[in-house]
């Protein structure tokens, strides 16, 4: 039910966060665009991150297709 969860949530900050991008990518002044992908865009990174951190915890490396960060992190 863990998993189930963290994925709900995943999906919801994707959804959000590209309807913020959306709304970014239409403002032509490229300031204004950078402060609206600071202020709203990337907050939604930080959500996501947390969860599939976490995910990475839970599910067993077997069924984890991609590389995890810590693996990442320590490779060569």
């Amino acid at each position: 039910s863990e998993i189930s969860e963290r994925i709900s949530v995943i999906k919801e900050n994707v959804a959000a966060m590209i309807g913020e991008r959306k709304k970014a990518n239409v403002i032509t002044d490229t300031r204004k665009q950078a402060v609206a992908y600071c202020e709203k865009v990337f907050p939604f990174f930080e959500k996501i991150r947390y969860n599939v951190d976490k995910l990475e915890l839970l599910v067993d490396d077997d069924m984890w297709p991609l590389p995890k960060y810590r693996e990442m992190l320590f490779s060569r």
